[in-house]
């Protein structure tokens, strides 16, 4: 790969053709300057192929081997707690992790690892780069992942450090482009929303002049600092243009921006921090929107959808009756202990409870009659499509003799 930056070495042409053909066939390493990558070619490119990415949790302080993965009890080196069975036969972690025993079989333990190092700060550096500190600052494992396996073409950053103490995911040697994008308190990186006073004309004005001044720039002296001051520009550019898309077919993206144009649905991106209630009423919704910001949004009613992952979040802070996380409910009506609040799918528990899509249905029904009736204050009759001539007009159906 011939290298046209200005100081003219060849430190930086190192392709990443290359870089995937040095490592070595199944599971051996390869060593840039001193760090392995542990990524084998064809896993590499199953990766590349499949989309998957790495993720790496790292716990400063987190809890020992003896209380989660490797228990050791009744030995003279054992913890406190018994070790249980998993999915995978002779495999036994901590009792603390009896649901995690279920999904062993999707996961490997590695058991054989000794560093050898009895201090933190460097145990960390070598858990992280592959090598004991060496005098020169390394490349951390997400830099070395993100430079073999991000596609040459992708904008977004291929390196994200969500920090929690510890240090940072430089890149070293690997080159700027490469280093984390760093992400503290939950918060969207900074400087990736639009000022309100900015338009959408002035942002493409100096979006061009940039650009212009970066070629001007490059044409006299390119080196891999500006290439990647030019990148993390594009990066960011592509970071503010996806924060608002949404994954559906074109048609439906089509009717929704007409909507939001006609002023008739309003999109607000944030964490549901708490609510605001008068004369025991809802009146609104506080958000805590990426940046940190709180954001008020007034309303009459309040629908929640919390997707596949039954986590409730604020919601176990309005004082519903909760058993092992998850909501109490009557299954007459799948009220929960608040009345007028009704609860169904995998967020609620009750005897018996199949976390199935056919009971989903059957819940869902159930409630739906639960909340009417509430509100009617008196039992409803159920009627059908088939025989009811009250559904048969206001359906506008023909009625049947």
């Amino acid at each position: 790969m011939k290298c046209d930056y200005a100081c003219g070495t060849a430190e930086h042409g190192t392709s990443r053709r290359q870089f995937l053909g040095g490592l070595a066939t199944g599971v051996g390493a390869l060593t840039l300057g001193g760090s392995a990558s542990w990524i084998p070619v064809g896993a590499a490119e199953q990766l590349k192929k499949t989309q998957k990415r790495i993720v790496t949790f790292f716990l400063h302080g987190g809890v020992s081997q003896l209380e989660s993965w490797d228990p050791k009890p009744n030995t003279v080196y054992g913890g406190p707690f018994r070790s249980i069975a998993t999915s995978v036969p002779d495999v036994r972690i901590s009792e603390l992790l009896p649901f995690t025993a279920q999904q062993m079989h999707h996961l490997a333990i590695v058991r054989g690892i000794n560093t050898k190092n009895s201090g933190h700060g460097p145990g960390q550096i070598q858990m992280t780069t592959g090598h004991n500190p060496m005098g020169t600052e390394l490349p951390h494992l997400g830099a070395v992942a993100a430079k073999a396996l991000t596609p040459p073409s992708f904008s977004l950053p291929g390196h994200i450090l969500i920090k929690g103490g510890g240090n940072g995911g430089s890149a070293a040697y690997l080159g700027p482009r490469f280093a984390a994008v760093t992400l503290e308190d939950g918060k969207a990186p900074q400087y990736s929303q639009l000022p309100a006073t900015v338009s959408g004309e002035a942002e493409s004005r100096r979006q061009e002049f940039r650009r212009s001044a970066d070629d001007r720039f490059a044409g006299r002296r390119r080196t891999a600092d500006t290439d990647a001051y030019t990148l993390s520009y594009d990066q960011a550019r592509d970071l503010m243009a996806r924060r608002d898309v949404f994954d559906a077919p074109p048609a439906l993206l089509e009717e929704l921006q007409a909507l939001r144009a006609a002023g008739r649905i309003e999109i607000a991106i944030g964490v549901a921090s708490s609510i605001v209630e008068e004369q025991g009423r809802l009146t609104a919704l506080e958000l805590t929107t990426p940046e940190g910001t709180q954001q008020s949004l007034p309303l009459d009613l309040l629908l929640v959808r919390l997707g596949l992952v039954p986590r409730l979040g604020p919601i176990t802070e309005w004082g519903l009756a909760l058993e092992r996380k998850q909501l109490v409910v009557d299954t007459a009506t799948f009220a929960t202990s608040v009345p007028g609040i009704h609860a169904v799918g995998d967020a609620i528990t009750y005897p018996g409870k199949r976390k199935l899509i056919l009971s989903g249905f059957h819940e869902a029904t159930l409630a739906a009659f639960g909340a009417a009736e509430w509100l009617a204050g008196h039992k409803l009759p159920l009627e059908y499509t088939t025989s009811s001539a009250l559904l048969q007009q206001r359906l506008g159906v023909q009625q049947t003799v």
